[in-house]
């Protein structure tokens, strides 16, 4: 089996699978048409078929490329808008951080002053201004004989309130006003990066529906253009169905509908229809009809040339008879003359010169009744129409044929009176 495989050509199923990444479950067959499917459409016909196997030459592929690459991105198309992938946005994750952070600082307790450098700063500075003031009044009152007295105690100790007294009633509101104004400027800070985050966010967003908006119409496009190729598949079929039924009728045969109508007439051993095995079946019997009637109509002839010799026989001594009666001797001297020699002398009205005679007893016809003479001529010379009347088919020859047969002239006359001839102008005076 093997040796049946083409080497010249190549596998469609391997083929649509390897270069055009097409997955098998994709790739059909169908019957009807002979042909290799992609997504239940008829795409490539093969050049062979060994036992299911397609095979087909890269003429082929060629050609069907661009209908393949059509039919894989329609499909794609078609998996991207009914199976979409959910991709988060990539600023979604940052939005909602800034979000946070701004709700926890909204939220937060403020700030402990006495914790801040800005107040460990405003301590230490306002202590060395105190250590400073101490010294000098020291020095003020050491030189005035105080330096160990309670009025040197009194002024350290005021320097170090009026110290204290200013890092809380001034220093402290300066550092919770500062403190607050950052928090503020962070706050606002980060408004703005979620302003301009929410901006991006949303633009991504608007881009996602866009693209599915597209795809939607690209699908859209693309169903409609299916059904119309389906519609269009249908009608076609149809015409060719009913071409094929046109032409099977005129041929008398079952056809299989083409799309190029002329090879439906091709189609020579196709099973006759009901009409052909009819037509088939008259042929025959017609034949058979045919032949029957050359058959009869060849023992007809034959009969009649059999009964007009015999009827000749006796024809020279029958016109010998009727001449002596009509008192002509020579007449009748010349037909005895032509009975006896089987010649016919020169003179007989209407006989050349030499004519032979029939020989008597030629058949089995002679010595008839008068009714056997009118059956057999009615036999020979009348026809019987549909409507039921019989009428003479050659009234000459029957005419002849009466007068030939050697009866007298009275029977003669009422052979001829009994087929209607009597009468007749065009045999008055040929006697």
């Amino acid at each position: 089996m093997a040796s049946n495989i083409p080497t010249d050509l190549l596998g469609v199923r391997d083929t649509l699978k390897t270069k055009y990444n097409i997955a098998d479950e994709n790739i059909g067959w169908n019957p009807n048409t002979n042909m290799v499917t992609l997504y239940g459409k008829d795409t490539i016909r093969p050049t062979s078929n060994v036992d299911g196997t397609t095979y087909a030459g890269q003429d082929v592929f060629n050609s069907a490329s661009g209908s393949i690459n059509a039919l894989k991105q329609q499909n794609d198309l078609m998996s991207q808008y009914t199976n979409p992938q959910q991709q988060a946005n990539p600023y979604d994750n940052q939005v909602a951080s800034i979000i946070s952070q701004l709700q926890n600082m909204a939220s937060a307790q403020p700030q402990n002053v006495y914790g801040t450098p800005q107040y460990a700063a405003a301590q230490a500075q306002a202590q060395k201004g105190a250590q400073q003031a101490t010294r000098q009044a020291q020095e003020s009152l050491g030189s005035s004989g105080f330096g160990r007295s309670t009025r040197l105690m009194d002024r350290t100790q005021g320097i170090q309130n009026d110290a204290n007294q200013y890092l809380e009633t001034q220093l402290v509101p300066q550092i919770q006003a500062q403190l607050q104004a950052q928090q503020q400027a962070q706050m606002q800070n980060l408004a703005g990066i979620l302003n301009a985050l929410g901006g991006q966010q949303q633009l991504y967003d608007t881009r996602q529906q866009t693209q599915r908006s597209n795809l939607a119409g690209i699908v859209d496009f693309l169903t409609n253009q299916q059904q119309t190729e389906y519609a269009n598949r249908q009608a076609e079929r149809a015409a060719n169905l009913d071409a094929a039924a046109k032409v099977g009728t005129q041929l008398g045969r079952v056809l299989q509908p083409k799309d190029d109508w002329s090879n439906l007439y091709n189609q020579t051993d196709a099973p006759l229809n009901l009409q052909g095995q009819e037509l088939q079946r008259q042929t025959a019997n017609d034949a058979i009809t045919n032949d029957q009637w050359e058959r009869e109509f060849a023992s007809s002839e034959a009969y009649k040339r059999a009964q007009i010799e015999d009827m000749q026989a006796g024809r020279a001594i029958s016109q010998a008879n009727a001449a002596r009666q009509a008192g002509n001797d020579s007449l009748a001297n010349l037909y005895e003359v032509w009975d006896r020699t089987g010649i016919a002398p020169a003179g007989i009205p209407g006989v050349a010169e030499g004519t032979q005679l029939a020989a008597k007893g030629s058949s089995s016809g002679g010595g008839m009744t008068y009714n056997q003479k009118v059956s057999q001529l009615r036999q020979m010379y009348t026809t019987r129409g549909d409507n039921g009347q019989v009428s003479v088919t050659d009234p000459k020859a029957l005419r002849d044929a009466i007068i030939a047969n050697g009866a007298s002239e009275a029977e003669i006359d009422q052979l001829l009176a009994t087929f209607g001839l009597a009468q007749d102008p065009i045999y008055s005076g040929g006697r």
